[in-house]
């Protein structure tokens, strides 16, 4: 883990801002969080981010870079399009939807990466290895499963980060559903 975090830090220096996937905005790698940051915003979600996670945004940064739009980052960090923090993001999507019965958010699966357009990268903070999922909010349907929006990306997490740090097109992967 170390290693990968050295490596991460590493290409966020060499790209403390970077143009989105459209070219139009530019994002900058916003400083670490801090201790308390991230506790609060653990707290808020109502569990622990997965360590190797924790770890990115108190030594790395708290958002501004990576795939996409970039990483989302706890208190204090980089925000999505709306906003919202990772805690924030999770906290309006574990909600049901009075108008849909069927959207029932998986526990522990907390958007870190806007691609735009309601997509999200999610990580699953409680299974093994921690996986990463693409979630397509805007294409939900009234009445389907949430397995028609949300489809597994990457077994890990740190392969996720890998793939970003060794300059994979994260978006074009065949592996993307």
């Amino acid at each position: 883990m170390d290693e990968l975090i050295f490596r991460l830090r590493e290409r966020v220096q060499a790209h403390r801002e970077q143009r989105t996937p459209v070219g139009s905005t530019t994002i900058r790698a916003r400083p670490p969080a801090t201790a308390d940051q991230l506790r609060r915003s653990e707290e808020q979600l109502g569990f622990r981010l997965p360590l190797l996670l924790r770890r990115v945004y108190l030594e790395v940064g708290n958002g501004g870079f990576g795939p996409g739009y970039g990483l989302i980052g706890v208190e204090g960090g980089f925000t999505d399009d709306r906003g919202q923090t990772i805690a924030d993001v999770y906290e309006s999507y574990v909600h049901a939807d009075p108008d849909d019965p069927t959207w029932i958010w998986p526990p522990a699966h907390v958007p870190i990466c806007h691609w735009g357009c309601g997509i999200y990268s999610i990580v699953d903070c409680r299974a093994t290895g921690n996986s990463v999922s693409w979630a397509d909010t805007s294409v939900k349907t009234d009445g389907e499963p949430m397995s028609t929006i949300i489809h597994i990306h990457k077994t890990t997490f740190d392969a996720w980060i890998e793939d970003w740090i060794e300059g994979k097109d994260l978006w074009t992967d065949p592996s993307r559903p």
